[in-house]
């Protein structure tokens, strides 16, 4: 059973950083946006950062992007677990979302009044939301797998 905890913490980590990647179209998507708000200051990264009408776009792309990371890495766990016939713990879920979300926490205070608040700001509620539908569709894999593993599909 502690095999089976350490290992769907492995692939917690290993799958939101497989997926990390899988985010990185998103930064000429965000430039895009950015220059299409206020063409004239992308080329400034000052302006780029401190222009408030930027602040939307931040936000939606750290929310978009954390849900797609921690999503994936809950749903790594889940398939670990289902290798062990154990349901995906909410326990579990619990812990792993606190070990990302006090990092979260750290950042935003670390940003607080600064420049990328509202990024830092959307990876904590992109990590909270996240980590809920990772956990969500985890447990819903798993009668699925069941079927899988033992071939009724009654």
């Amino acid at each position: 059973m502690v095999l089976a905890y350490v290992l769907a913490f492995v692939a917690l980590l290993a799958g939101a950083s497989v997926a990390s990647l899988l985010t990185i179209v998103l930064v000429p998507i965000a430039k895009f946006l950015k220059e299409a708000v206020n063409p004239t200051s992308i080329d400034s990264m000052l302006a780029e950062h401190d222009n408030p009408r930027f602040q939307p776009i931040d936000f939606s792309l750290g929310v978009f992007c954390t849900i797609i990371t921690r999503s994936a890495g809950f749903v790594a766990a889940a398939y670990v677990f289902h290798h062990y016939e154990i349901r995906l713990p909410i326990l579990f879920v619990i812990l792993g979302a606190a070990f990302f979300g006090m990092n979260d926490i750290g950042r935003v205070g670390r940003f607080l009044g600064h420049v990328g608040f509202s990024t830092e700001l959307g990876y904590l509620v992109g990590g909270i939301v996240g980590a809920w539908l990772g956990w969500s569709i985890g447990v819903s894999l798993f009668p699925v797998a069941q079927m899988v593993l033992t071939n009724r599909w009654s």
